[in-house]
């Protein structure tokens, strides 16, 4: 009864907010780690002067960083039309918030993308045996189509908008370590935190491993782990992918 009244209050634009507010306050009372309230607070602490959401979907995830305190100019990328459209009505009226269809990897040019039953499991990478065996019904292809690919660097070079203290959330289905390696000027100049899915098991051919993605981000761009969030679990219990947050090392201490 009180998850359908839960469910039904956020649901609600009018209810949405206050509940979601509610929730990050009980979180933090009792010391339960949530990532956009974190991500919030990293984004106050260190004045933002941009968010990019890349994988932003149909704009629910631009729209709870709204809610949940983020104030600086948002960026969505999705490779499909349809959802930047969907996104686009769900945000329409927000001068400050920006939607580009493409998908960010390390290339420039057009690539193959998997859309899939479930389609927030869609990815540029073909499934790995994890998707098969574990998640088989919501990573079923659908269908192929072939989308624009642009790199983090390129549009970062072009766009007029501040860059210069940049948080990224990065849902990009096994493929952050190509967007990672299309961005290294950004990341190296001007990304003080990194939001992203980490895949625990083998879902995607040619994804990177926990410890890859680490390496890379601390070794390389000086974001270190702060966080990591609840787990996405198969049917028996089992990890498959989970969310985390790595800090740039001066800013660590204000979240």
């Amino acid at each position: 009864m009180i998850k359908q009244l839960y469910d039904l209050c956020l649901s609600a634009k009018p209810t949405r907010s206050l509940v979601r507010s509610l929730r990050g306050g009980l979180y933090r009372t009792l010391g339960v780690p949530e990532a956009y309230n974190e991500v919030s607070l990293l984004a106050k602490s260190v004045d933002a002067t941009l968010l990019v959401d890349i994988g932003c979907f149909q704009g629910d995830t631009i729209q709870r960083f709204r809610e949940t305190g983020v104030h600086c100019p948002i960026v969505g990328f999705d490779p499909v039309e349809q959802n930047i459209q969907i996104a686009k009505e769900k945000l329409q009226g927000r001068d400050d918030i920006h939607l580009i269809t493409a998908a960010l990897s390390n290339i420039e040019g057009e690539h193959n993308f998997f859309v899939n039953s479930n389609a927030q499991t869609s990815s540029l990478l073909e499934n790995d045996e994890g998707n098969v065996h574990f998640l088989p019904e919501d990573t079923k292809h659908e269908r192929q189509i072939a989308v624009k690919t642009m790199t983090l660097d390129s549009w970062g070079q072009t766009t007029l908008l501040d860059t210069k203290r940049t948080i990224i959330k990065c849902d990009a289905q096994g493929a952050e370590l190509r967007v990672i390696q299309g961005g290294k000027r950004l990341f190296s100049d001007c990304v003080v935190g990194f939001y992203g899915e980490v895949q625990l098991r083998k879902m995607y051919h040619g994804q990177p491993t926990f410890e890859e993605l680490d390496k890379t981000l601390e070794g390389d761009f000086d974001l270190v782990l702060h966080n990591l969030y609840r787990c996405l679990q198969d049917r028996e219990g089992r990890a498959l992918q989970t969310d985390a947050l790595w800090i740039k090392r001066p800013f660590l201490g204000k979240v």
